[in-house]
């Protein structure tokens, strides 16, 4: 007889097989991908990494969104400019400001 059974634990699938071997075969849940239903947060950090990635090599999801926030507020007013206060250049700001537009502004 062959016997199947299925443990879920921690986000993992075990199958375990009775029949052939007695070892597991680990594998892992697939990893979302932001979607329309996601968070705006989150697909902006997910275009600038795509889009940008010189701009979001070495920084964390939470200081990329910093920058959209901020990218978000120099499109309310028109003269802030403190994105080239975060390292990046104005032709890169100016394209996180198309991001931002797009991905996580309101409105």
């Amino acid at each position: 007889m062959i016997y199947r059974r299925i443990a879920v634990s921690l986000g993992f699938a075990v199958l375990l097989a009775g029949c052939s071997s007695a070892d597991p075969v680990w594998v892992a849940p697939p990893s979302p991908a932001p979607s329309a239903a996601a968070p705006a947060a989150d697909r902006f950090v997910a275009a600038v990494r795509q889009q940008m990635p010189e701009v979001a090599l070495d920084r964390r999801d939470e200081e990329i969104t910093d920058l959209g926030d901020e990218a978000c507020a120099s499109i309310r007013d028109e003269h802030r400019d403190t994105l080239t206060g975060y390292g990046v250049t104005p032709a890169q700001a100016r394209q996180l400001i198309g991001v931002a537009r797009a991905e996580l502004c309101p409105g």
